[in-house]
């Protein structure tokens, strides 16, 4: 067995190219039910908006309309935001970790990922964020 670390668009390229057999964790979209053959769920982490403890604007999705959303470089976000019709100022980032600071330094109004891998680094950084309800982005 080969273990392979890269970025997640060179990964998912790999798997895509048949270089990989398998991809442990990768959240299931329909441009990526189109690329590749996904199991049965054995584990669902729910999606969520992460603001700074101080926004009262933002509450659920629909207030994400003409917001600066940090995006995560090649993630899901995007393509999630747009089929659901939320126009939106990106701020690509390299990675959530990158995200979650720039937003806890005003930089940015909200970022859209998994509640284990925000709540994770919000509490180990002590960042004045926090995590709203979970998010159904389809």
């Amino acid at each position: 067995m080969k273990f392979t670390v890269g970025t997640r668009s060179v990964i998912e390229q790999n798997l895509a190219d048949g270089n990989l057999q398998i991809l442990p964790i990768i959240t299931r979209i329909k441009e990526r039910e189109n690329l590749f053959d996904f199991s049965v769920p054995y584990l669902r982490i729910p999606i969520v908006i992460v603001v700074r403890d101080d926004n009262e604007n933002i509450k659920k999705l629909i207030n994400l309309n003409n917001k600066k959303i940090l995006i995560i470089d090649n993630d899901f976000t995007e393509n999630s935001l747009s089929r659901n019709q939320i126009t939106y100022n990106p701020i690509i980032v390299p990675n959530l970790e990158e995200a979650l600071t720039q937003l806890s330094r005003g930089i940015g109004d909200a970022v859209i990922m998994q509640k284990l891998a925000a709540n994770k680094f919000i509490d180990k950084n002590s960042l004045n964020l926090k995590i709203l309800d979970f998010q159904e982005l389809g």
